[in-house]
């Protein structure tokens, strides 16, 4: 083989090899900032970790992975802009939208891109209830396109939960199917153990608290706090929890 082939053919082994790297090291540094940025709302950590995965997708285009984790930080942000920030609301959702949607173009065969496509058009949906006649199908298709393809993807049941809980009871929304959906995510994610370091572990706490947030509009507020409670064991920092239990001062023995 001509020598120059072969310090071409070396030279491209290791700029691939060196992308690999990068784009290994950038999802899981994302992932951590993510995990921090939501756990304590914190605005920098996860504009931090948006701009890790938009290098990723920068390293690779063609990467679902990569859009997936870039989706995943803008609806986290987003949920902290529902809150205190309607200028980055308004700017930022059709942006995550596009990104989960081009994840789940890039492989229509993976649950997570729907499902998390699901739980954005239901932030818009929080944002403006007008929007409920037309994206609430929308988003419930993709749910359960989501469960069809993987019926063990804990996060499918998770947002299927949210979507009961929140949705009007004349639109199909209802509080025990909600709590039955979102029992069977925790069930799941308890069960579930992530063999890729590099793919979605979230929700997990969000299910607890969810479940909670059932239990306390049902009026049972001891259950309530028990699951608020769960969701602070295995996040301390957790500040949606801290809030919800303190909530409840008063309506508990």
């Amino acid at each position: 083989m001509n020598l120059a082939i072969v310090l071409f053919l070396a030279f491209f082994n290791f700029v691939f090899a060196q992308n690999d790297s990068q784009f290994y090291n950038l999802i899981i540094k994302g992932k951590d900032l993510v995990k921090d940025g939501y756990a304590t709302f914190n605005k920098a950590l996860l504009m931090e970790a948006r701009s890790l995965f938009e290098r990723a997708v920068s390293i690779k285009p063609e990467s679902p992975l990569a859009f997936y984790h870039l989706a995943y930080s803008e609806y986290c942000l987003l949920i902290y802009a529902l809150n205190f920030d309607d200028e980055l609301f308004n700017k930022l959702i059709d942006i995550a939208i596009r990104h989960a949607e081009e994840s789940m173009n890039l492989n229509d065969k993976w649950s997570e891109p729907p499902a998390l496509l699901s739980s954005l058009y239901g932030l818009k949906i929080a944002k403006n209830w007008i929007q409920g006649p037309f994206l609430g199908p929308k988003s419930s298709r993709l749910i359960e396109v989501a469960i069809i393809l993987d019926s063990l993807n804990p996060r499918a049941w998770l947002v299927r939960g949210i979507s009961k809980f929140n949705t009007p009871s004349i639109f199909g929304g209802d509080i025990d199917e909600a709590i039955e959906n979102l029992k069977r995510a925790i069930d799941l994610f308890e069960r579930n153990n992530i063999a890729d370091p590099l793919g979605p572990d979230w929700g997990y706490i969000d299910a607890l608290v969810w479940l909670g947030k059932c239990y306390e509009r049902k009026k049972q507020f001891e259950k309530a706090a028990e699951f608020y409670k769960r969701a602070l064991e295995v996040e301390p920092r957790f500040g949606w929890a801290k809030r919800e239990l303190s909530k409840l001062t008063g309506k508990t023995k």
